[in-house]
Parts: C-alpha cells; sequence; structure tokens
C-alpha cells in the first residue's frame, strides 16, 4: 500500500479533503495513492505536512513510497499520540482534575515510546520480534484502519 493511502485511511481523512487543503485536483490524489505518479512533489509533500496538522509529523518519505510493516507501525503511532493529544485538549474544558492528568499521562507515555532512543541490541531484538510477527501486524494495521470509527468512538 503506498503511503498517502495508508495515511488517509488511518487519519479517516477523505482524498477531497486533502487535495481542497493543498490545493490539487481529486484525480491527482488518486494518481498519487494508486502509484500512477512515481513520486508525490515535494512541494506538495510541504502542503501536506504543512496545511494539514494531522499530517505534521509524518516523515516526508512515506508519503510516496510503497510501505512496510514497520512504516505502516510508525504512522499508526503517530495518529494514536495525535488522538490522544487531541482528546486531551478537548477535555481541558472539563474540570475533572483526575481525568486530565491521567490523560496527560498516556500522551506522555505515547510520546516518549515513539521518541527515546534504544540501545542497537534492544533494536535487534524489536526488529526479530516483528519480522516473526510481520503477518500478525499487517492484520493488525488492516483491522485498526478497518475498525478507524468504531475505534474513535469509543475513545471519545
Amino acid at each position: 500500500m503506498r503511503g498517502l493511502e495508508f495515511i488517509c485511511k488511518v487519519f479517516d481523512i477523505q482524498y477531497k479533503e486533502v487535495a481542497e487543503k493543498i490545493g490539487v485536483s481529486n484525480q491527482t490524489i488518486t494518481d498519487w495513492t494508486r502509484g500512477k505518479t512515481t513520486k508525490i512533489p515535494e512541494k506538495r509533500i510541504n502542503d501536506l505536512v504543512t496545511k494539514i496538522p494531522e499530517f505534521s509529523r509524518i516523515n516526508r518519505k512515506l508519503f510516496s513510497k510503497e510501505l512496510t510493516s514497520i512504516d505502516k507501525q510508525n504512522i499508526t503511532s503517530i495518529f494514536l499520540i495525535y488522538d490522544l493529544q487531541r482528546q486531551l485538549k478537548e477535555q481541558l474544558n472539563n474540570p475533572n482534575k483526575e481525568v486530565i492528568e491521567n490523560n496527560v499521562e498516556m500522551a506522555q507515555a505515547a510520546q516518549k515510546g515513539i521518541t527515546t532512543s534504544i540501545n542497537i541490541e534492544s533494536l535487534i531484538l524489536i526488529a526479530d520480534h516483528l519480522i516473526e510477527n510481520q503477518k500478525f501486524m499487517d492484520e493488525l494495521d488492516e483491522l485498526i484502519v478497518k475498525h478507524m470509527p468504531i475505534l474513535k468512538q469509543f475513545l471519545k
């Protein structure tokens, strides 16, 4: 699956909305997601990450390429962090201090999990585990995309 296609599915953003935000036609987005255009122009990738806030933390190289399981996990993790942060902002109006503190802790833990550097031995163990469980991770990614509306409703 091409990067932009997967990103739009995970973030539940329609191609039409992406096209409008970055100033291209729906057909252009379809061409990019189907691989008819081998590479998204750099200017348009810049538009994707600057004009669509949800995409701002995604590595620019991921938009045009055929994704690996690890790429998909990375994008899914970025979505989960983004969604946690969105929920936290929504709940700031909630006078329940305990709920806010729990969400802050969850968002910080998720952020650390993505950005913390790890040593080479840990990386090798993780890579071995991911290679052995690639089919499982692919199925998990597909389930997340398939059930995104239900997950979003559950997380609200």
